[in-house]
């Protein structure tokens, strides 16, 4: 069965949520119980997994993770066999039936699997063997969202039927991801940035050599986000770091961050792009600088797509525009190239 190979670093400004956690797991050991993170990509959903596998680990739990896949969404039950394959030998001990339905979606059987909710009794089955002959369960199901989508039938039905026995389903998923707790309410705790206070210790312990000027600048752009944390110094020199060299005025974005910052920004209309990245350029946010340099009245309608998504907003007391995270002011510089056709 598997477990966390090694203790992850301790998680700062996080007591809170890991508090959390912990009267997660106490309550499993009296009656079975579901969990869904939730949060902004990079808040640090995997690293508070990761802490829960070790504790759990460390409990006597029987700790068995599936981490989705965006490359094997659409293979059927590739998620759920990573749960199968480490309880495989308790399967020959279930009734007929459910041993010969499991075996089906390992792909051992020249039977094919049908019927979702006869998997998901199967799998409960296995589960409560599992629990009741090496003890409680806990079952940590990473980027939910990219899990296939009989897997994710299954897991969310058993996540609901959890209502005795030592076992508990704890997952991750990003905010306003579609994956099977929104339609089954299960209970989610949503993880919230760092405070300032974390955030500075965080990057103090990291980079030691940075700056305070440089990290309150770093800080600021982050947003309290962990992962931006400690992936924005990446791409600075040394000289950047200390202060010697000059900062950018939209910070470089490495290949992680561009991978969740980029990709809402790159969905846009070609027309909305452009008008952020003028955006970008003038700095100020007021809309008539914006409105004059376009030379167009009705230039300001191509924001809509960019409120839509969520990226800005309009400031209803100044009517200046505001990009919703700094990040994605630098998401918008990487995504553009000199080839662009500037409409100004």
């Amino acid at each position: 069965m598997a477990s966390a190979a090694h203790t992850p670093p301790a998680l700062i400004g996080r007591s809170a949520e890991l508090a959390f956690l912990e009267r997660h797991f106490d309550t499993t050991f009296a009656s079975g119980a579901a969990l869904m993170l939730t949060g902004e990509a990079g808040v640090g959903k995997s690293a508070l997994l990761d802490a829960a596998a070790v504790r759990t680990a460390a409990a006597c739990f029987q700790v068995l993770r599936i981490s989705g896949c965006p490359f094997q969404r659409g293979v059927g039950f590739s998620a759920l066999n990573q749960l199968l394959q480490p309880l495989a030998d308790g399967i020959p001990a279930l009734p007929a039936r459910q041993a010969e339905t499991l075996q089906a979606v390992r792909g051992l059987s020249e039977k094919q699997p049908t019927e979702l909710l006869a998997i998901a009794n199967s799998v409960h089955a296995l589960l409560a063997r599992a629990a009741a002959e090496d003890g409680p369960v806990a079952l940590i199901v990473d980027d939910v969202a990219w899990v296939d989508r009989s897997s994710a039938t299954v897991l969310g039905t058993l996540a609901r039927s959890l209502r005795v026995g030592p076992i508990t389903v704890l997952g991750a998923s990003r905010t306003g991801d579609e994956s099977f707790p929104s339609s089954i309410g299960i209970t989610e705790y949503e993880v919230q940035p760092l405070d300032d206070v974390a955030a500075n210790e965080l990057v103090s312990e990291r980079f030691p050599a940075m700056t305070a000027r440089v990290r309150r600048r770093l800080v600021a752009e982050a947003r309290g986000n962990p992962l931006a944390l400690l992936e924005l110094p990446v791409p600075l020199n040394s000289l950047q770091r200390t202060e010697r060299g000059t900062l950018p005025a939209a910070l470089p974005l490495t290949e992680r961050l561009k991978g969740i910052f980029s990709t809402r920004v790159a969905t846009l209309p070609d027309a909305t792009r452009k008008l952020l990245l003028l955006a970008v350029l003038d700095g100020s946010g007021e809309l008539h600088i914006l409105q004059r340099t376009l030379g167009a009245p009705d230039g300001l309608a191509g924001l809509s797509p960019a409120e839509r998504a969520g990226l800005v907003q309009v400031r209803g007391g100044t009517g200046r525009l505001e990009f919703r995270h700094p990040l994605t002011r630098s998401a918008v510089m990487e995504l553009s190239t000199s080839e662009d056709g500037w409409p100004w």
